[in-house]
């Protein structure tokens, strides 16, 4: 679980850190990214909250994917 989210453990976020060296973080599933760098989650030390629209289109996403596991469209 990163930030609560679901992960992939069997991969890597795609991001690059601030030094260009990759994140070391599982991706959340469905994204290509950690919570961190999809925005939905924030920084310990930071003010500002994630991207609220890109927590929408997570929501969005999953419940779409689910309609379309319980239709036996996705395995």
């Amino acid at each position: 679980m990163d930030h609560g989210y679901p992960v992939n453990e069997d991969k890597r976020c795609t991001a690059k850190t601030q030094k260009q060296r990759q994140c070391s973080l599982p991706p959340v599933q469905g994204i290509e990214m950690c919570a961190l760098h999809a925005g939905l989650a924030r920084p310990k030390n930071s003010s500002s909250y994630g991207d609220p629209r890109a927590l929408e289109t997570y929501k969005r996403m999953l419940a779409a994917r689910s309609t379309q596991t319980r239709q036996g469209r996705v395995r």
